[in-house]
């Protein structure tokens, strides 16, 4: 099977500014609670109650978007913001992975994008520094939500996983889950072999072709160039 694909010049627009404020759900574990725009809502959600052994857990960025507006992939494509996760002003934290779930492909305007629109959890392998102690965590989010126009967000968000106990699963563990499965693994993975790809170079645009194989008969296919 092949994927064809056009690489364009990028344009960036940004015009306006949102505020948000901020909803927790009070005594509620493993959640720090939707802050909310005019745009949507976000929050950080925790899939276990405390730590592992090995001072480990998964968190989720979850984002819900009002119809008709979308957020963007780590490349957004020939418009957009790519989102951005800052987490220096955690505590006793070492590292936290952000996994990124297949994007949609947007047309619109004869610029191609790639993002999410509806709802996006962005899963997040955090791992502490001292696993016998507990993580504060801070998130200075960066993003952008489109529709007719760009329009760039800053939240800030933040949520406590305590040190290793008798944990279990919060509610939001299988959500986390459902994500995680949408990250696209390496080449040769998932039943999907990408054998060779052909570059197609043009004064205005370049077309990419992708020689692809799956183990299972492909639907809807598409390639995201980065």
């Amino acid at each position: 099977m092949i994927v064809r694909t056009k690489i364009f010049g990028l344009m960036l627009v940004l015009v306006l500014t949102g505020s948000a404020t901020s909803v927790i759900a009070e005594g509620e574990v493993g959640t720090s609670g939707w802050t909310r725009t005019e745009y949507g809502a976000v929050r950080l959600v925790s899939g276990t109650t405390c730590l592992s052994e090995a001072g480990e857990a998964s968190i989720g960025v979850h984002m819900r978007l009002v119809t008709g507006w979308r957020t963007y992939w780590r490349t957004p494509g020939e418009t957009g913001v790519p989102t951005r996760f800052d987490w220096s002003g955690s505590e006793n934290l070492e590292s936290a992975q952000v996994e990124w779930p297949t994007p949609s492909r947007f047309s619109e305007f004869e610029m191609e994008t790639f993002g999410y629109d509806r709802e996006i959890i962005f899963p997040v392998r955090v791992k502490a520094k001292d696993p016998a102690k507990p993580v504060r965590l801070k998130l200075n989010l960066d993003y952008g939500v489109c529709k007719n126009v760009c329009i760039p967000m800053e939240l800030d968000l933040a949520i406590d996983v305590p040190a290793p106990s008798l944990g279990a699963k919060t509610r939001f563990a299988r959500d986390i889950e459902k994500f995680e499965k949408r990250v696209p693994g390496e080449n040769g993975t998932d039943g999907i072999t990408v054998e060779r790809v052909v570059v197609e170079q043009g004064y205005v645009l370049s077309q990419v072709e992708v020689f692809a194989r799956s183990e299972t008969p492909f639907e809807w296919p598409d390639a995201a160039v980065e």
